[in-house]
């Protein structure tokens, strides 16, 4: 694979706030394999470092565990297939309200006993909405059908969240790659997930599996 042009957007795909684990906030240079990795809680993509310009900070990790070894090709082709079979849902929208327990304020009083039997009288932040003021409201139906991406689908021997193979789709069109050669199937062993991992030359993706139960009209993605 020739140099990458838009490691910035790649990486951005899978490093965010939301999903991303503290230490991992920012795509690192893993040095156990010398790539750069960009990685979430569910999912991560790892780029051999003479393939990225720029420059990031070292670490290394420990591998996650890899499930079942295979040599099958899925497509981009395959993926979107899949992805087009999610269900539609009605679109839920979440405002934040005026946290009750500070009447909005973020700060709360308390009294503390000291070890002399002292009492003083503290202000802290709110320990329901962390001192925002505000918690999330219930949610409230918009009208507007979207797409559950929350559906699992299959692939390989193993149940993924729909968004997360959405994110996989986005990052293949990203480096302009149709197909990728899944060498172990993603599934769980005892009490843990075991890793699928999807590679073409010089780059390899990880996806965590989800802990599914019975699933039926099974959506899944041909390899």
């Amino acid at each position: 694979m020739k140099k990458i042009s838009n490691e910035k957007e790649l990486f951005e795909l899978f490093c965010n706030d939301d999903t991303c684990i503290d230490e991992y906030q920012e795509p690192f240079l893993n040095l156990c394999h010398n790539e750069v990795w960009a990685a979430n809680k569910y999912m991560a993509v790892a780029v051999k470092a003479e393939l990225v310009s720029g420059k990031y900070r070292k670490r290394k990790i420990k591998d996650p565990t890899l499930g079942t070894p295979c040599n099958t090709i899925a497509t981009l082709k395959s993926i979107k297939d899949a992805l087009a079979k999610l269900p539609m849902v009605e679109e839920e929208e979440i405002e934040d309200v005026e946290c009750e327990e500070c009447d909005g304020s973020g700060m709360v009083k308390c009294e503390y006993h000291d070890n002399h039997g002292s009492t003083h009288e503290i202000t802290a932040d709110c320990p329901i909405c962390f001192g925002s003021g505000y918690v999330e409201g219930e949610p409230k139906k918009t009208g507007k059908m979207v797409v559950d991406f929350s559906t699992p689908i299959k692939l390989g021997e193993a149940y993924f969240m729909g968004c997360r193979l959405d994110i996989l789709a986005q990052a293949m069109e990203l480096l302009g790659l149709e197909r990728l050669t899944m060498t172990h199937h993603g599934g769980y062993g005892i009490g843990y997930g075991k890793v699928c991992e999807l590679q073409d030359d010089g780059v390899r993706f990880l996806l965590a599996p989800m802990l599914v139960g019975d699933i039926h009209n099974v959506i899944e993605i041909e390899v």
